[in-house]
């Protein structure tokens, strides 16, 4: 049976904090590419994201946030969709009294696990 290396440490910001397989992924490389998915899929949908590249967890999380925070809410269906945030979770999610905060979270979570899956099966 393969052993998985799992991202878990308490240090690290909530999105990464997750229990997350990175075998053959550095965990730079994983932030890298995830702020390089999250751009992917913010312009396939016809939004423009214009934000220096970040160089660490936190500075992604803040970048995604503020650009959640200030994109037009009629826009964000189609965002959700495109970056296959479940519903359920949506659902979940608009309950919430920290909205942004938890929606920035789960957006990175699964734009880091399509990097994730990715190197893992291409």
């Amino acid at each position: 049976m393969e052993r998985k290396e799992f991202i878990h440490n308490a240090s690290l910001h909530p999105w990464l904090n997750a229990t997350l397989p990175t075998e053959g992924l550095s965990l730079e490389k994983l932030v890298e590419e995830t702020w390089v998915q999250f751009e992917k899929d913010v312009r396939s949908t016809g939004l423009s994201i214009e934000i220096n590249k970040p160089i660490g967890p936190q500075q992604v999380f803040e970048n995604a946030f503020l650009f959640l925070k200030q994109m037009s809410p009629a826009s964000l269906p189609e965002l959700m969709y495109r970056i296959d945030i479940p519903e359920s979770l949506m659902n979940d999610i608009t309950q919430s009294t920290h909205f942004y905060e938890d929606l920035t979270n789960a957006v990175l979570q699964r734009e880091a696990m399509k990097v994730y899956l990715r190197h893992r099966y291409a």
